[in-house]
């Protein structure tokens, strides 16, 4: 993933079909094993969001490291706290094998804005029905609040658009802080 976020920065705003990528705005995201990807980006200063679809550290559980893709490792639930920038979950309910993961990794995280959403349709989620079903939208909720700035999106995680969507929301903090969070990530990024 480090080498993605890397790619796309080399190739924002040139003339052509990147031009209008702004490389200083920059989410990492992941589903189930792409989860753990996503939050190897904690430390990468170039990514200011999380977003952690139906996925959790492995090691709050008791799966095995040989059951894993090759490369991928298991990191202890400890790394969490090292998570300084917010992060959104989206988990398919109890029935999602990344339950447990997910809630004890968002009840562990202290230092960021969270917030954390349960549709109970399992692992699989609702990525097969047009335009990704209800994670789709929520995904697309999240990145128009978290990298457009978009207010009215926001609603969905703050306001409970979400709760009238069919998720059973299971928590936030310090999502009113979201404002002060994206204004400091413009000014660190040179943004005005």
């Amino acid at each position: 993933m480090d080498e993605a976020v890397s790619w796309i920065q080399r190739r924002a705003g040139k003339q052509g079909r990147y031009e209008n990528v702004d490389g200083s705005r920059i989410a990492a995201a992941g589903q189930s094993c792409g989860g753990l990807l996503a939050y190897t980006q904690r430390s990468n200063d170039a990514v200011g969001f999380l977003g952690i679809f139906n996925s959790g550290l492995l090691g709050n559980t008791t799966n095995a490291q040989e059951n894993l893709p090759d490369g991928m490792i298991i990191e202890e639930p400890e790394v969490i706290k090292e998570v300084k920038k917010p992060v959104f979950y989206y988990i398919g309910g109890q029935g999602d094998v990344a339950y447990p993961a997910a809630i004890a990794d968002y009840g562990n995280l202290t230092g960021a804005p969270k917030w954390i959403g349960n549709y109970p349709v399992g692992h699989s989620g609702t990525y097969r029905e047009p335009d990704g079903g209800e994670f789709g939208v929520a995904a697309v909720k999240w990145l128009e609040w978290v990298l457009k700035g978009d207010k009215a999106a926001s609603k969905f995680f703050a306001r409970g658009g979400a709760e009238r969507a069919g998720w059973v929301c299971t928590g936030s903090r310090g999502l009113e802080k979201m404002d002060l969070y994206l204004e400091s990530w413009k000014q660190v990024h040179n943004e005005g």
